[in-house]
């Protein structure tokens, strides 16, 4: 008996008796060798299995389409950086430090809307209150309210130091309720030798 190279066919010799056992696991060995060759692959070709020729060609196809990619990345970023913020769409805005303007790309930073409060209450018309009172005369706390409705709009506290030369004043802003801090700035006071006071920072 002997074998063929590839499948292990089984092959009578001259002198072997034929067995239908073995034509028949023959057949079936062949069917099974014939149906794999022919049927659709489940997992796709590997690109390892193709010719160099068409690897190449593939290769080449891929970092075309990369190429084109990282284009239309490029292109739309910088379409993206270029288009500035307006009240009815997205886009880039530049930090001011200021309030002044109606550019709807500027911006203006925490620090500049604070000072633009600061400034809006300082133009406002007050109703000055004085408390605190000590022993020199000197009214420690003194409020600012808005005479339009009576609400607080901002305190000025002094503090440090000794009667009369007070070494700290702190001022607090609150919103148009009178309630809401929206602001707090200390400042340092400074006297001469006659004990008047000549700087406020």
């Amino acid at each position: 008996m002997q074998y063929t190279k590839n499948l292990n066919l089984k092959k009578p010799d001259q002198n072997d008796y034929v067995n239908i056992a073995d034509i028949n696991e023959n057949m079936d060995v062949l069917d099974e060798s014939v149906q794999k060759k022919y049927e659709k692959p489940t997992t796709g070709i590997s690109k390892t299995d193709l010719s160099q020729p068409v690897q190449d060609s593939l290769q080449k196809a891929d970092n075309a389409a990369t190429q084109t990619e990282l284009t239309k990345t490029n292109e739309a970023v910088a379409t993206h950086m270029a288009e500035d913020a307006t009240n009815a769409k997205k886009g880039h805005v530049q930090l001011v430090d200021n309030v002044d303007g109606n550019s709807a790309s500027l911006v203006p930073t925490q620090n500049a809307v604070k000072i633009g409060i600061r400034k809006g209450l300082e133009q406002i018309d007050y109703r000055v209150t004085k408390s605190g009172k000590d022993t020199n005369g000197v009214f420690t706390s003194v409020e600012y309210r808005r005479k339009s409705d009576n609400t607080l709009a901002v305190k000025s506290v002094l503090s440090g130091g000794s009667s009369p030369k007070y070494t700290t004043r702190t001022l607090t802003y609150y919103g148009v309720d009178g309630i809401t801090v929206e602001d707090t700035t200390t400042r340092t006071l400074s006297y001469d030798a006659d004990g008047d006071l000549i700087s406020e920072v």
